[in-house]
């Protein structure tokens, strides 16, 4: 399954450790801050989006 978080809080921290965890194939991180986003998707080897026309479908 590939998956786009939409979101880079703590509740989507720890969902997409626990996905990537059980091999779930996090393709993108959305977040309007750059920066957040940036951080969660390197941690689960994701690109980083912060515009919602970049989300893959």
């Amino acid at each position: 399954m590939n998956i786009v978080l939409l979101g880079s809080g703590n509740v989507a921290t720890h969902l997409a450790i626990a996905l990537k965890a059980i091999g779930e194939n996090i393709v993108q991180v959305f977040s309007p801050n750059f920066d957040n986003a940036k951080q969660l998707a390197d941690k689960v080897n994701s690109e980083a989006i912060n515009q919602t026309y970049q989300i893959d479908s």
